[in-house]
C-alpha cells in the first residue's frame, strides 16, 4: 500500500509468511523464526500525509535534512547514495535508511514544534487525508495508518526519531 510509510531498525525475530485462501482473503500461513528478539528492534508507521507534513514542521523547526542513504538492492556491492528527498519507493529498487544525527536532529526539531504547540507559538497545519483501508489490516495498522497530525502524534514520531538510525519504505 502506497499511503503508508514503515519505519523500523534492527531484525525482527520473525517473518510471517501470508498466502491467499480461496475467497482471495490474507492468511498467515507459516512463521518462519529468525532467532531471540534484537533489543535495537522498533517500528513506527504513519500516513504518507503525515511523513510530508512532519518534515514540512520540522524544517520550520530549524532541521535542516541531510537527506537519506539509498541503499540499492542491485547490484550487491553497490555503495550507498544519499539522495535530497524522503520519499519512500516502493522496494523495487532499495530501501532508504536516515542516519543517526539526521533522525535525532528531525525528532529535537519535532520536539521544539511540540512546546510551541504548548505554549500557543504555534498551530497545526490543518490536514485532510482519506481513510486507509485494505485486507487483513490489524486494528493497529488502521490506527497508525489514519491517526491525525496532533500533538500525541508528533510526541510519537519524535521519540521513535530520537532513537536514532532508522530504514523507511512504503508498507506494501
Amino acid at each position: 500500500m502506497a499511503f503508508i510509510v514503515e519505519m523500523w531498525w534492527g531484525r525482527p525475530h520473525e517473518i510471517v509468511v501470508q498466502d491467499v485462501d480461496e475467497h482471495g482473503e490474507l492468511y498467515d500461513s507459516y512463521v518462519i523464526p529468525r532467532g531471540p528478539a534484537d533489543p535495537e528492534r522498533r517500528t513506527f508507521a504513519c500516513s504518507k500525509w503525515n511523513w510530508e507534513t512532519a518534515q514540512d514542521v520540522a524544517r520550520a523547526f530549524g532541521w535542516q535534512p541531510k537527506g537519506p542513504l539509498f541503499r540499492p538492492w542491485r547490484p550487491k556491492d553497490a555503495p550507498p547514495q544519499r539522495v535530497d528527498r524522503y520519499d519512500p519507493d516502493g522496494w523495487i529498487s532499495g530501501v532508504h535508511e536516515v542516519d543517526d544525527d539526521d533522525a535525532r536532529a528531525w525528532g529535537e526539531a519535532l520536539e521544539r514544534a511540540v512546546d510551541a504547540l504548548e505554549d500557543e507559538r504555534f498551530e497545526l497545519p490543518e490536514t485532510r487525508q482519506p481513510a486507509i483501508i485494505r485486507d487483513a489490516m490489524s486494528l493497529d495498522e488502521f490506527r497508525q495508518g489514519n491517526r491525525g497530525f496532533t500533538p500525541q502524534f508528533l510526541r510519537a514520531l519524535a521519540a521513535f526519531l530520537g532513537r536514532g538510525r532508522f530504514k523507511f519504505g512504503w508498507d506494501s
